[in-house]
């Protein structure tokens, strides 16, 4: 179609509400697409919760146990705890928008995904941890939002010796993209309950699409 139909006085452009000029349509495409700028969320919670979350594990996996902690002070952006800043959740809609729930459950499970959120009730150890969870907002994480999503954790142990972790930007984010283990991760555990053990099957599947000469060899059914 020729450009004088779309920008015509009667032309499709303007039956379609769009503007009289189309420099944008002419432009070159940019350096950075969006779908490039999203971010994919690596937990069932609310994405106001994962530097949290992140800042919690790195502390994990560095040696910190729940049954050691004496007192744990979260900073991060205004925002964050307006959501999600619910101190003590009755639900399992409401456990997704808690800092403190979720900080807990990664300390004391290692991991924050369906099967933690999901259950009957909180258990004592995490119930126990929240209590000891203080949140405030940071000056440097509130500056730096909504561009990048960040927080900090202050801890101290029963013994006196003090922890911290820093995430400027949280996992996921186009700053600190997954890796390809960690989506791999979440499909399988998003899809468990329905694909069952075809789930790794599918997902290898998927992972090979560019080999595939059509999507109807999917093993979907």
């Amino acid at each position: 179609m020729r450009s004088t139909r779309l920008r015509a006085r009667r032309g499709l452009g303007r039956r379609r509400g769009a503007p009289s000029e189309w420099e944008h349509s002419r432009a070159p495409v940019e350096d950075v697409l969006a779908i490039q700028g999203i971010s994919v969320k690596p937990y069932p919670c609310c994405g106001h919760t994962f530097a949290v979350i992140d800042a919690v594990l790195e502390l994990r996996s560095a040696g910190l146990r729940s049954d050691d902690v004496e007192s744990v002070d979260v900073s991060t952006y205004r925002t964050a705890i307006e959501v999600a800043g619910i101190p003590a959740p009755r639900t399992v809609a409401e456990r997704r928008f808690s800092i403190s729930y979720l900080a807990a459950t990664a300390l004391v499970t290692g991991e924050v995904s369906e099967s933690t959120i999901v259950v009957p009730e909180v258990p004592p150890e995490v119930a126990s941890l929240m209590t000891r969870i203080c949140l405030r907002v940071g000056d440097e994480f509130e500056a730096a939002f909504p561009q990048r999503r960040g927080a900090s954790i202050e801890l101290s142990d029963r013994s006196g010796s003090e922890w911290s972790q820093r995430v400027p930007d949280r996992s996921g984010s186009p700053q600190n993209p997954l890796t390809a283990e960690r989506i791999d991760n979440k499909f399988l555990d998003a899809t468990r309950e329905v694909l069952g053990d075809r789930a790794p099957s599918l997902l290898a599947e998927v992972r090979g699409l560019r080999e595939m000469s059509s999507v109807l060899g999917l093993s979907l059914h």
